[in-house]
């Protein structure tokens, strides 16, 4: 087997360097932007409000409790990233790919989700109050406790095995062990000592008030 001498070795590195992408080399530490490579950075509690992500790779990203209110993410790859209570407020997320990621408390209000996968991710308790759902994929995704009132095309996205339980829609509070489709629960709860607080486009309301 022939060895290639190192100085020829060395010129197709920097050759290499040169002819690659600029977002194929980007690191954690570089600033947003279109295309930005962050995969399996941590970016907890990072302040992105109206960041330019667009079609960004982000897999398996720590935004936990980031500020992305109104960050275009169109086309981005977040799959397995970690947006648990994340503000994503009026946020674009247009065909992004949020497969398997958490997003449980997080705040989806008014944030574009049209063609969207979200299948088996986690989105306990999110908010999702006027969200466009449009053709958005659900499969498996465990909606549990969640707000989906006002929502946008939801006859069109896909809930196959999702899990609705407790969640709360239009019709009313889905029962335990809804799974696919909401199931109103009909029986009367106790009335609620305290109310909880959510954001709704970067304002607080409680959840007496939507319903």
């Amino acid at each position: 087997m022939r060895v290639l001498p190192k100085i020829t070795m060395q010129f197709l590195f920097v050759f290499i360097l040169l002819i690659l992408p600029k977002t194929a080399l980007a690191k954690c530490e570089d600033e947003a932007s279109s295309s930005v490579r962050w995969n399996y950075c941590d970016f907890q509690g990072a302040q992105l409000a109206g960041a330019n992500l667009y079609k960004s790779a982000a897999q398996g990203t720590n935004f936990a409790g980031a500020n992305l209110e109104s960050a275009d993410l169109r086309g981005a790859n977040l799959k397995f990233s970690n947006l648990r209570d994340a503000i994503l407020d009026t946020a674009f997320l247009n065909d992004a790919k949020l497969n398997m990621a958490n997003l449980e408390g997080a705040f989806l209000g008014g944030t574009q989700l049209d063609g969207a996968e979200l299948s088996g991710a986690d989105l306990q308790g999110a908010d999702l109050y006027y969200a466009n759902i449009e053709n958005a994929n659900f499969e498996g995704a465990d909606l549990r406790g969640s707000i989906l009132k006002a929502v946008i095309g939801f006859d069109s996205a896909n809930f196959d095995g999702a899990n609705f339980s407790g969640a709360k829609t239009d019709n009313g509070v889905c029962a335990e062990g809804s799974i696919s489709e909401c199931i109103v629960d009909t029986e009367p709860k106790p009335a609620e000592t305290t109310a909880s607080s959510t954001q709704k486009f970067g304002t607080l309301y409680t959840e007496e008030s939507l319903r």
